[in-house]
């Protein structure tokens, strides 16, 4: 799941790449082509963007929660839509290993946060323990200016 907490730019979002595999909202991705995006093939905070998906739903009209599969899963070869995070501003996703308040991370080779032990970001966690509606554990990620962890 992504929810934009603070957005600060206004910018348009990207609609025009598809998914080279399949994804879940709040995934991070590079782009692979000018048309296409995928998981970074080495772990990186560099040149990212974090994946979400337009909702068109068919059919009879219907409430789906927005934990719902048919909410969160990007099939691939999927439109999708990049959310290119800028400085000031936060976002939720569930899409995270194991972090810390305060910790610098990066997207992993499988598309999720991870905590970076040494290198360079810009994003940071701010709530390590957000629970969104209530109910579904994520994090808080502010984009902030880069900083060097560990050596």
């Amino acid at each position: 799941m992504f929810r934009y907490l603070q957005n600060v730019t206004n910018e348009p979002a990207n609609a025009m790449c598809t998914a080279s595999a399949a994804m879940v909202q709040g995934m991070g991705v590079v782009k692979d082509t000018d048309t296409t995006v995928k998981f970074p093939t080495a772990a990186t905070a560099n040149d990212i963007y974090v994946v979400t998906r337009g909702r068109f739903h068919t059919g009879e009209p219907v409430s789906i929660p927005d934990y719902d599969p048919r909410n969160e899963n990007i099939a691939e070869g999927e439109y999708v839509v990049l959310i290119k995070p800028r400085i000031g501003e936060r976002f939720f996703t569930d899409q995270v290993g194991e972090v810390a308040d305060k910790d610098y991370v990066q997207v992993g080779t499988d598309g999720k946060f991870e905590k970076v032990t040494a290198g360079n970001s810009n994003l940071q966690v701010k709530n390590a323990n957000h629970m969104d509606c209530g109910t579904h554990k994520g994090v808080i990620i502010e984009v902030v200016d880069w900083a060097k962890v560990g050596d």
